[in-house]
């Protein structure tokens, strides 16, 4: 018997190391995976785009939201991501939106640095 592959997963009676992977918006960097659930979410701010990733694709882009579990560097889903929200910009990679300086405000989506 072998190893179950990074990227990947292997249930019971799994016939190859790279039969089942973890799916787009998640990653795995780890041998011997046995079900989906064990692959990791991309964090927030980064995207995992390919399924059977060992590591992150990326920084979401600037303007955008990466939430988690983001299978896009310009997600709009809601769930995993969304254009950044009025009031905030996102730099590229940002975690969590930053709010419009004090003394500034901004009803526009999608801003990318304060000074937008």
């Amino acid at each position: 018997m072998y190893p179950c592959s990074v990227g990947h997963y292997c249930m019971n009676g799994t016939e190859f190391s790279t039969q089942y992977p973890c799916p787009a918006g998640t990653y795995n960097p780890s041998e011997r995976l046995e079900r989906e659930g064990q692959c990791l979410d991309c964090p927030p701010g980064s995207f995992c785009d390919t399924p059977g990733q060992d590591s992150l694709t990326s920084d979401c882009a600037a303007g955008y939201w990466c939430i988690g579990a983001s299978s896009s560097a310009t997600p709009d889903d809601d769930v995993t991501g969304v254009e950044c929200p009025a009031g905030k910009y996102c730099i590229e990679g940002t975690p969590a939106p930053e709010n419009c300086p004090v003394g500034t405000w901004s009803d526009s989506l999608g801003l990318e640095k304060a000074s937008d």
